[in-house]
């Protein structure tokens, strides 16, 4: 008898791993820390190919020696060091993971490099402990390009745990750095707490699709009876919204229009300041008496502050996703949250804050299956930089907002900083205006950071074969320091984007566009047609500015120098 498969819905947002299952991304020139147990093992996934692999570890003895993985020393750790002690934000949460185990940086003298300088993309290297183990996973490599030096990628981490994980245990992010104070507010509860001026509040989405109301009070004004407290009204009058939208403000501001707390970094992007936090009314009204709410929640961990008792709180409903409808009415579905996916502020003044794991189980404001909220404060010696979450593909991972090269000097030029597919770039300058700006261009020249173009190296001996065979000029027509400009198109004929082709040497070219997706389409076809081809993603590695416009040669001539044997700036054009 053949008995039937029981069937799972699709839950979005859910974890895709199983229970004994753990993922991690540990970026070019970046490291990751891992603490292991016995029968526990990893595989390491070279995203891009053309990319080593270091590893340290730690035994049960506190030794630097890789015998629990059946390894053999080869190297002496120094890339690793060299990573570790960097500023870079990976290296940082791997370091202090590090140190909170008990290891220091300094006693890394054992190491090994895995995966050979021409390994495939794709390529897997797999690992057993047979002992409890500190891991650290790093990917060494140069910033710089050159003909020799090829930029550091991506390696993707699986761990496979011999114990899987109990009913409710869950997995969080490392912490950016110490924290001050951790603080778990239990699904279907709140959690109130006192922060100070400067502090970083990291607001952490446990599982996912979870919402997390919050409001924060001046708690000098607090201590002299008096509520100020966020006024989301105030708020979006201030940052210049007609009507709330579905996202977060830079800031949010009190009743007298004094700044509360700063939005400084946002992995999802689709939250709620339209209404209240859920109220005892509203689960009356459809039949659920006397269900917990986040309003009365809010009322009993504030009641050690003094504060007035409210029927519905104001607050800012975050990774709640609602909108509004052409009908003017406001709609809402399941949240975009993932697990690990985090909101963080800074406070602008002393607070008294108030944190909830929403209870709400019979509509999809919490995909019907409350959770957990982990929220965190730091109090750091420099800043965290700005971000929110920029997504190549739906599945893909977070990467938050970076700066390019050119930011330092452009931030003083102007206060119209905007984020673009991942960057912060200038929309216009504090001078004449964005009209000014485009006449400049068509008479003059101007100077624009096209930094957040992506850059791939496509390098080996059928790098020309495979873009011929992915853009429609013909790449076999380029000589040695020319360019191109190309279409790059699926196999239909629509176009995937539109960009420059550099060829750098016979067998190393240079593939410039928009679209992050170009680099993950050229690997697509170089697998299918079994080239062997290396594409490297290099937009990190080569910030640059485009100088446009009728006098734009006149001034580049003053500053560019040509070799003899190839065509000079003032007689090449695109061909």
């Amino acid at each position: 008898m053949i008995i039937p498969r029981v069937t799972q819905p699709y839950e979005p947002g859910l974890p895709a791993l199983g229970d004994d299952l753990e993922n991690y991304l540990v970026i070019g020139g970046g490291s990751l820390t891992l603490k292991l147990e016995p029968d526990d093992k990893f595989k390491i996934i070279n995203l891009e190919g053309h990319q080593q692999a270091e590893i340290v570890c730690f035994n049960s003895k506190r030794e630097c020696n890789l015998s629990p993985l059946g390894l053999n020393n080869e190297h002496n750790g120094q890339l690793t060091k060299k990573i570790l002690t960097s500023e870079e934000e990976s290296a940082q949460i791997a370091r202090t993971k590090l140190k909170k185990l008990g290891y220091e940086v300094e006693s890394i003298n054992q190491s090994i490099l895995v995966f050979s300088q021409n390994s495939l993309s794709g390529s897997i290297e797999e690992f057993k402990t047979n002992d409890s183990i500190v891991c650290i996973i790093s990917a060494p490599g140069e910033s710089e390009i050159t003909h020799e030096n090829i930029p550091a990628s991506e390696l993707r981490v699986i761990v496979q745990r011999n114990k899987k994980r109990e009913e409710g245990e869950f997995l969080l992010p490392d912490p950016l750095m110490d924290p001050v104070e951790e603080i778990f507010v239990k699904r279907y509860t709140a959690m109130a707490y006192e922060v100070k001026e400067g502090d970083f509040i990291q607001i952490i989405d446990v599982y996912g699709r979870q919402c997390s109301d919050f409001m924060a009070f001046d708690s000098e004004s607090l201590q002299k009876g008096q509520e100020l407290s966020i006024d989301t009204t105030n708020s979006r009058y201030l940052m210049g919204s007609a009507f709330p939208m579905p996202g977060l403000h830079s800031k949010y501001y009190d009743e007298n229009q004094m700044p509360m707390v700063e939005v400084y970094r946002d992995t999802v992007g689709r939250h709620d300041t339209f209404g209240t936090a859920c109220t005892s009314k509203f689960y009356d009204d459809i039949g659920y008496f006397g269900h917990p709410n986040c309003s009365d929640n809010f009322n009993y961990v504030l009641d050690k502050f003094t504060v007035r008792k409210r029927l519905g709180w104001n607050a800012i409903n975050l990774f709640y996703n609602t909108a509004i409808d052409a009908n003017n009415a406001l709609i809402f579905d399941e949240p975009w949250s993932r697990p690990g996916d985090y909101v963080m502020f800074k406070a602008l003044k002393n607070l008294v804050c108030v944190s909830s794991a929403c209870p709400d189980d019979v509509d999809a404001a919490n995909g019907w299956n409350p959770t957990d909220i982990f929220v965190r404060v730091y109090r750091p010696n420099r800043p965290f930089s700005k971000g929110m979450a920029f997504r190549m593909k739906a599945d893909s991972d977070p990467k938050l907002t970076k700066e390019t090269g050119f930011h330092p000097r452009v931030s003083k030029l102007t206060e119209n900083i905007v984020e673009y597919k991942g960057f912060w770039l200038a929309s216009n300058y504090n001078n004449h205006g964005a009209h000014q700006e485009y006449e400049a261009c068509r008479e003059r020249a101007i100077i624009m950071d096209l930094s957040a173009l992506r850059k791939f190296e496509v390098r080996g001996p059928d790098a020309e074969e495979l873009l011929q065979m992915t853009c429609t000029r013909n790449i076999r027509k380029l000589s040695v320091g020319q360019v191109v400009y190309t279409a790059m198109c699926y196999e239909h004929g629509g176009m995937l984007d539109d960009g420059t082709v550099f060829k750098m040497t016979d067998d190393n070219f240079r593939w410039i566009c928009g679209d992050e997706y170009c680099g993950e389409w050229l690997r697509e076809k170089a697998k299918e047609h079994n080239l062997k081809v290396w594409i490297k993603s290099s937009t990190d590695n080569l910030h640059n500015v485009s100088v446009q416009g009728p006098k734009s040669r006149e001034i580049l001539k003053k500053i560019i120098w040509t070799p003899p044997h190839q065509t000079s700036l003032t007689d090449s054009t695109l061909i």
